[in-house]
């Protein structure tokens, strides 16, 4: 099974549409809908997010959730999650931090609707949350790396740069030699 049909199976088994099924994962409908036609695949903390769906609506191990673990386990096996000892425990540690998607609602409704329903800001404010809750300090590169983003934001190369130094981070905090 392809992820984009484990996706609209799952939404269907849950009995929701695409716009309920986005408004449960902080996204716009138009995502689930490019998720499901295999257009745009989820991302780790999407797929961690389904299966957290899945598991509080009582769907259990299904052909759906194995599609979606295995991808895990894919996206695990080449370092771009980690911080378990296997995936299943790398997806217990990312736990609070995709509460805290749930939790960054009432800031979310401050916002004006463009910035509410823009995929970045839904996935940004959550982490600045998390950041402020979890942290007792914030090193100078955090709010340097932010500030640069904000003056360089609308160039498209400057947003591939900020695109590669994640994966750089990712490979070098959760890579293989790492753990």
């Amino acid at each position: 099974m392809t992820i984009g049909r484990a996706v609209k199976s799952l939404r269907k088994r849950l009995g929701k549409n695409q716009m309920q099924l986005a408004e449960m994962m902080g996204c716009q409908r138009n995502t689930i809908s490019r998720y499901e036609l295999g257009s745009f695949p989820p991302g780790p903390i999407v797929l961690m997010r389904l299966l957290q769906i899945a598991k509080s609506e009582g769907v259990g191990e299904t052909d759906e959730t194995a599609t979606i673990m295995r991808e895990l386990k894919a996206h695990y096996a080449q370092g771009h999650i980690g911080g378990g000892k296997d995936v299943e425990e790398t997806i217990s540690l990312m736990n609070p931090v995709l509460a805290e998607i749930q939790r960054a609602d009432p800031i979310m409704v401050t916002l004006p609707e463009q910035k509410r329903q823009d995929f970045g800001f839904r996935q940004f404010v959550p982490a600045v949350a998390h950041v402020i809750e979890a942290c007792d300090t914030v090193d100078q590169s955090v709010t340097d790396f932010l500030h640069l983003w904000a003056a360089h934001s609308k160039n498209e190369s400057a947003a591939q740069y900020f695109r590669e130094a994640v994966g750089f981070l990712r490979g070098q905090l959760w890579g293989k030699n790492s753990r």
